[in-house]
């Protein structure tokens, strides 16, 4: 009988959300291949979008999207043998089951906030959470993001921006529209003078109803940056999501605003 495996450990001083990474320094890729090993694994399971009854992505998009988004989110660059070492002994973390709590993971996780404590793995069939010198934390910073961050996986990248805009535009808009400082962008998303001001509007919707559904976590995002758990940035939370949509691509999203706008002031 196979030995049951852990839980991987959560990060419990900032975000109470996000798996701890695994300690690793420069030689240890001297050893082999690196691979790129998800933080939220593991892959087939119904959280991260894939349907385990028909063995298959969910047919449904908007049901394996927040999902895909999660799987995306979060992701360190590590030597193959060090990642084998991590699966023999960890079943994968607790993982977001709701569009609320995906959507609070895969925000905090694309602001590259990275805690300090690590798991350590370099004694076989042992792992030990350590806290990280400066030197072991900088190399591991570096190296753990986004899949998609490079230039040959956008689509994972689209997934992530999609996933992002949708819940704020669903979940969001609603509390805005009657809002003093809304209400004119508003009017000149929805009665434009010409198309480069439904554009400008629409993006200043957005970045309103992206700053509302991310104000429970700035607290934490500001937290994270006086500790140094972020890369140096002034880049806010509302940036960190439009940056995952680029002005072309957010047109898409404009007949999603107005049919909520509609639904909402009618």
């Amino acid at each position: 009988m196979a030995q049951a495996l852990d839980k991987t450990p959560i990060d419990s001083s900032i975000t109470n959300l996000l798996p701890l990474p695994v300690l690793m320094q420069s030689s240890d890729f001297n050893l082999g291949i690196a691979d790129f090993h998800h933080h939220f694994h593991p892959e087939k399971s119904e959280q991260l979008g894939f349907d385990t009854e028909n063995s298959r992505l969910y047919r449904d998009y908007a049901k394996r999207l927040g999902g895909l988004a999660v799987r995306h989110s979060r992701g360190q660059l590590i030597p193959r043998w060090l990642h084998d070492r991590y699966h023999d002994t960890f079943s994968g973390p607790l993982l977001p089951t709701t569009d609320e709590d995906q959507f609070k993971t895969v925000v905090l996780a694309c602001a590259g906030i990275v805690p300090r404590q690590a798991i350590e793995l370099y004694v076989p069939g042992e792992a030990r959470i350590v806290e990280m010198s400066d030197r072991q934390y900088n190399f591991v910073r570096l190296r753990t993001f986004y899949e998609g961050a490079d230039q040959f996986k956008h689509s994972k990248r689209n997934k992530i921006g999609s996933f992002l805009v949708n819940y704020v535009i669903n979940n969001s808009l609603d509390e805005l529209a009657f809002r003093a400082e809304v209400e004119q962008k508003v009017a000149e998303f929805l009665r434009p003078k010409n198309e480069e001001q439904r554009r400008n509007a629409g993006r200043d919707i957005l970045a309103y109803a992206i700053e509302s559904s991310v104000a429970e976590l700035i607290p934490i995002h500001q937290e994270a940056k006086k500790e140094r758990l972020v890369k140096p940035t002034n880049r806010s939370l509302t940036e960190v999501i439009l940056r995952f949509v680029t002005t072309n691509k957010l047109l898409k999203y404009y007949d999603s605003i107005e049919d909520q706008l509609g639904f909402v002031l009618i």
